[in-house]
């Protein structure tokens, strides 16, 4: 189901069901939301009243599988996709090794004819990120794109605007997890700059980080972390010079965050561990909290609570809100 919702009110609009889930939120672009469903399908919308414009299978096939307590696509496709001019650049797959591997396009925003089509099948494809730092070749797992110039990059792998293959990495490595992976303990994290981090935003000037412990050396024992102790740590170092700027520690389980222009806003469970329920925030039973930081010095602007934490990386911002 996507909601759309009065921005200033929060009051429902208008809502849309897709033929199954939509497991991340749609993608804005020039009046209309674009989105991918378990279904094996891409939808297209109008943002004003929620009227459908046009849809595409971009699954290869009607073949459905059990997933989640319900009925999928054997092809799901990610909810957020890309739009890069004035195309929708999707994925619809779950690996390059099963069911005949993963179906990339590219769709004409405005009609949703194909402009570009790829398949990607067995462990020929992987993230030039691992082939190049531990020369596997693993397969490659169906991911949210993003865009860095003229090249587009799922799970680290990079192509062209037409879908071939091309070379280099996008700025921010992606861990051998996905990025909707919302797993908490041992999660994989992200690179970027040098710097490990369980989350990382950007822009073209600094880079803000969100781990557990002043140094990540992957199983190097002498490195842990204890909950409800010194709180998560927070900094933030510039894109271009490479120094870190400011460093600041939260007791807050960050699982959100969000960079404006001029304000760094993160969520997320508190760090404690009660003793009569040590697992309640990280369960969801101590509710939440969503600060807002100076993203120039780190100092604290705001702090409130929230009824319950926020979905992973599950915060946007747009038009000063």
């Amino acid at each position: 189901m996507v909601v759309g919702l009065d921005t200033k009110t929060g009051e429902e609009l208008w809502h849309f069901a897709a033929g199954a889930r939509v497991d991340s939120p749609p993608t804005y672009y020039r009046g209309k939301v674009i989105f991918g469903s378990a279904d094996g399908r891409v939808y297209c919308l109008r943002a004003e009243d929620g009227a459908l414009v046009w849809k595409f299978r971009a699954a290869p096939g009607e073949r459905f599988v059990g997933a989640h307590g319900q009925l999928e696509s054997a092809w799901p496709v990610h909810g957020s996709v890309l739009v890069k001019d004035g195309n929708v650049y999707v994925c619809a797959g779950r690996s390059t090794h099963l069911d005949g591997g993963l179906h990339l396009y590219a769709l004409d925003a405005r009609t949703g004819k194909v402009q570009h089509t790829r398949t990607l099948e067995g462990p020929s494809y992987t993230s030039e990120d691992i082939e190049q730092n531990y020369g596997l070749k693993q397969g490659l797992l169906p991911d949210l794109m993003i865009s860095k110039g003229d090249s587009i990059y799922m799970h680290g792998k990079g192509f062209t605007t037409s879908l071939k293959d091309t070379g280099g990495r996008p700025s921010m490595r992606v861990p051998t997890s996905t990025m909707l992976d919302d797993s908490y303990f041992k999660r994989a994290p992200w690179r970027m700059k040098g710097e490990y981090a369980r989350l990382i935003v950007h822009d073209d000037r600094n880079a803000f980080y969100v781990r557990q412990f002043d140094s990540m050396r992957g199983l190097d024992p002498s490195v842990y972390f204890t909950p409800g102790n010194k709180g998560y740590m927070l900094f933030s170092k510039s894109t271009k010079k490479g120094k870190r700027q400011w460093f600041k520690r939260l007791p807050v389980r960050i699982r959100a965050m969000v960079q404006t222009s001029d304000v760094l806003f993160v969520a997320g469970p508190p760090d404690a561990i009660p003793e009569d329920d040590p697992l309640g925030p990280y369960e969801g039973r101590y509710g939440a909290q969503l600060h807002a930081v100076d993203s120039g010095s780190g100092d604290k602007l705001a702090e409130y609570e929230l009824p319950s934490p926020p979905v992973f990386n599950g915060m946007a911002a747009t038009s000063g809100r």
